[in-house]
């Protein structure tokens, strides 16, 4: 008998949990090596800025964050973006600047 109650528990528990809102973090850790013209890593102190936007030319900008950060010894960086209020239905691209000077976009699977 108890085993029957234990069973219907967590059924019911289950069940709540499946049918609850799921809340969708509002930050995401990114990663990224800095490389010079040729592809060779570089190291030292950059100013980071990464923007999200819902064209591949990066405006409008839907979402930005600026931080100045220094890279290791392979020039990688790590860090998180967050409070990021963009519902991701559509496609939107992230557009990953160094000092000042776009470096690469990113369409967002």
């Amino acid at each position: 008998m108890k085993r029957g109650v234990i069973i219907v528990l967590l059924l019911i528990s289950l069940v709540s949990l499946i049918s609850a809102d799921y809340s969708i973090a509002d930050s995401i850790p990114i990663q990224i090596q800095t490389l010079d013209a040729s592809g060779n890593a570089i190291t030292g102190t950059f100013q980071f800025m990464i923007n999200i936007s819902s064209t591949s030319s990066c405006s409008p900008v839907l979402y930005t964050n600026t931080t100045t950060l220094t890279t290791d010894a392979r020039g990688v960086v790590s860090y998180t973006l967050d409070n990021i209020n963009v519902n991701f239905t559509g496609q939107y691209w992230f557009c990953y600047y160094r000092d000042g000077v776009l470096k690469e976009t990113i369409k967002a699977a």
